[in-house]
């Protein structure tokens, strides 16, 4: 194998390493998931230790908490960036059916079988208010974009709008009906103005949140609705039910398009409202759509994946997934993080995925402008190595650069040495005079002292942009 050690100067400055952008108040060490990264999504942990079947998930609005809620009535509250329970919550007398994240990240409301509506502070854990207007099973859960109004839904087809801290008595609901049966899902358009409904009987209704009024009673499934939600913009709304995913216009009710998977029924939904869409069928696959092409980006089945709940996070780096064996939660992402078996053990990723981790480890750092996180993925034997760092601080200080990684393979590992070629696009946003390329790179990683570090690389094509 040729090993490069050409680690010099030219190579950094013309971004050696390429960088993703990171998500805004990103919950993991991980970047957000794309239609030009899906392809690399591959489990990054595993959350073990919840005693009942998974029966809802849903992420914190800043990516910082994932809630479990379970089919005997506990709800964990696990720290996405450490992977460790805030809390361990006795939310429902019977299955946890649904939760919701206040967007202010104080609250955390969850919706039960038992027909109650509790919620909790994520402070200590603690209930802090509690409703039980609903006659039947509590079947969604939504709060507004301003946090002061808590939507909630039963198999009745009764959706209560509720404002906590207001008071906790009959007077203090507004109480809609559905025009389809019950209501299984419930979301807010960004701006507060719609609420929408998708139901048992195949509909999607769009309330003005305002009045009450139905705004559009839109018909396009023959199953029931699983799941709504809103572009960023709140111009698109998707809706998925078993027989697919509908795209609707929402200022005129009108349907845009329609998709359907080649893995079976659809049992789970997650959307942040932009580029990457998940869901989940009744065969145990997980899919990764682009929403504005409606190609499939990635899939994923197996044993571990159970695949009956899905989320996605809001800043669109995690995904998370309910795991077939041990009640365990998976966690996908684009990054370095370690897989944890369901004993708590080492799983044994495999050397490429190793050397993939490390590549994106050293994206990150690049991404942050840490020296020292930089220079740690990096192999000190290399004879470039003291040299990179001499450059760094004032190519930090000098260029601000934005990265796009178009390819990563793991071309070759022979013994302690491997070759990965890497396909990028570097952009000045601001500095000196500099020259928008793409880049062909040949990386070479060695084994240090047990741990995979890049050594050397050697640029074997450059192509100017503009």
């Amino acid at each position: 194998m040729k090993r490069l050690a050409t680690w010099i100067g030219f190579v950094v400055l013309v971004a050696l390493f390429s960088s993703l952008p990171v998500g805004a108040q990103g919950g993991g060490p991980y970047v957000p998931i794309t239609s030009e990264n899906a392809a690399l999504v591959a489990e990054v942990a595993r959350l073990t230790g919840h005693t009942g079947n998974i029966s809802s998930l849903a992420f914190s609005a800043d990516s910082t908490m994932l809630a479990v809620g379970e089919d005997d009535g506990w709800l964990h509250i696990w720290d996405t960036r450490t992977n460790e329970v805030v809390h361990a919550i006795y939310a429902c007398y019977d299955t946890v059916s649904t939760i919701a994240f206040k967007p202010n990240n104080v609250i955390v409301a969850a919706g039960c079988q038992d027909s109650n509506v509790r919620l909790f502070s994520l402070a200590d854990g603690m209930l802090v208010a509690r409703h039980s207007m609903h006659d039947a099973n509590v079947l969604s859960l939504a709060f507004s974009p301003d946090g002061n109004t808590l939507a909630s839904s039963s198999v009745f087809g009764d959706i209560l709008l509720w404002e906590p801290e207001r008071g906790y008595t009959p007077d203090d609901f507004v109480t809609w009906q559905s025009s389809g049966g019950y209501v299984r899902t419930l979301a807010f358009s960004p701006n507060g103005g719609v609420l929408a409904a998708g139901t048992q009987d195949g509909l999607v209704q769009m309330f003005n949140s305002d009045t009450g009024e139905t705004i559009h009673l839109l018909q396009g499934h023959s199953t029931y609705v699983g799941r709504v939600a809103f572009s960023a913009n709140g111009w698109t709304l998707i809706s998925s039910g078993r027989d697919g995913i509908i795209y609707w216009d929402v200022a005129s009710g009108q349907m845009q398009r329609g998709l359907t998977s080649g893995y079976g029924e659809l049992t789970g939904m997650g959307w942040n409202g932009g580029q990457v869409l998940v869901t989940t069928t009744n065969s145990s696959v997980l899919e990764m759509w682009d929403t504005g092409t409606g190609s499939v980006l990635n899939v994923f089945s197996g044993d571990a994946l159970q695949s009956f709940e899905v989320a996605l996070s809001p800043d669109g780096t995690m995904i998370a997934s309910d795991g077939a064996a041990d009640n365990a939660v998976l966690l996908l992402a684009v990054g370095s993080g370690s897989l944890v078996a369901p004993d708590g053990g080492d799983t044994g990723s495999s050397d490429e995925d190793l050397i993939l981790d490390l590549v994106y480890e050293n994206l990150y750092a690049m991404e942050a402008e840490d020296i020292d996180r930089y220079m740690a993925t990096l192999d000190p034997t290399s004879p470039g190595y003291e040299s990179t760092r001499q450059m760094l601080a004032p190519l930090f200080t000098s260029y601000d650069l934005a990265y796009e990684l178009l390819e990563v393979e793991v071309v070759e590992i022979d013994g302690d040495w491997a070759t990965v070629r890497v396909v990028q696009t570097t952009r000045k946003l601001s500095g000196p005079a500099f020259q928008n390329n793409e880049l062909d790179i040949l990386h070479t990683a060695h084994r240090y002292q047990g741990e995979w570090r890049l050594y050397g690389s050697e640029i074997e094509d450059m192509r100017y942009l503009d």
